[in-house]
């Protein structure tokens, strides 16, 4: 699990402190606080696969978002 702070930074392209493999992990989490609404990332590296998910519903510019945050 990626803690909420660094998973934040991640996605709005600031710098970050995170450094692992995720080659040695089979799901990373990771949720994200964008102007006080909660998002969760979920990342299956071995697969190559993110999951997105919005209780308000995904948008384009999220999902772009997801996928530039998470390769």
């Amino acid at each position: 699990m990626i803690d909420s702070f660094e998973m934040t930074r991640i996605w709005l392209k600031q710098s970050y402190k995170l450094k692992i493999d995720p080659e040695k992990f089979k799901i990373i989490l990771g949720i994200v606080n964008e102007s006080h609404h909660w998002t969760l990332v979920v990342m299956y590296p071995l697969e190559k696969r993110t999951v997105f998910l919005n209780s308000l519903g995904e948008s384009q510019k999220d999902l772009k978002s997801c996928l530039e945050a998470t390769r």
